[in-house]
């Protein structure tokens, strides 16, 4: 009758298992420290991406802009007139034009200036009286056809004329042909400032930045 028992392992065979289970685990524990992530038993490291707070954009606010408007005094009022019963037919309509365009170019109007010129004819102080008069007519017609921004009115005479070569005839003689020449001169110069109407496209009037 034969005897059957268990081999006993040996102290190398003991080794060798126990080398095995450490080199399981560190293989299980130590993917985090494995860069080839094309091992199946790795999971891919984690991408850390830096987050930046957004930086919020202040818009910007809009300019007020001036636009000038240039109207023909000759046009506006009768010969030597300044006084509101004095203006023209087609000086109101020009005026009436020249409320529309305000109300359609601006969204918001700050302020309007009204400037009175004549020519050189005549003397300086009727001149003067004349343009300011003028202005005064033109910025209570604003007035009474609703405008209510703040208007202000001001004569500069002869000061500023545009024409560079009207000559005067002989003896300093006033002729048709220089009243004609100075027409220019006789002029009424509306500024108006303030935020233009976004939609509104640009009109052929001179504008400049106040």
């Amino acid at each position: 009758m034969h005897s059957t028992h268990t081999p006993i392992r040996t102290g190398k065979s003991l080794r060798l298992a126990s080398f095995s289970a450490v080199a399981f685990i560190t293989l299980l524990t130590g993917c985090s420290n494995l860069h080839d992530v094309r091992h199946r038993w790795c999971d891919p490291e984690p991408v850390l991406i830096e987050s930046k707070p957004l930086v919020a954009t202040t818009p910007v606010a809009p300019q007020p802009e001036r636009l000038t408007i240039r109207l023909a005094a000759d046009a506006l009022f009768q010969f030597d007139g300044s006084r509101l019963n004095q203006m023209t037919h087609d000086g109101k309509r020009a005026l009436d034009t020249l409320i529309r365009q305000i109300q359609g170019d601006f969204s918001k109007v700050d302020s309007i200036v009204v400037i009175g010129h004549t020519d050189r004819l005549g003397s300086h102080a009727y001149n003067q009286r004349l343009s300011e008069q003028r202005a005064q007519t033109v910025k209570r017609y604003l007035q009474e056809n609703s405008i209510a921004a703040p208007i202000e009115a001001i004569g500069k005479g002869e000061t500023e004329p545009v024409t560079t070569d009207c000559k005067d005839g002989k003896g300093r003689k006033v002729s048709p042909a220089l009243i004609q020449c100075l027409q220019p001169d006789r002029r009424l110069e509306v500024q108006v400032t303030g935020l233009r109407a976004q939609s509104q496209p640009p009109t052929n009037s001179a504008t400049t930045k106040p």
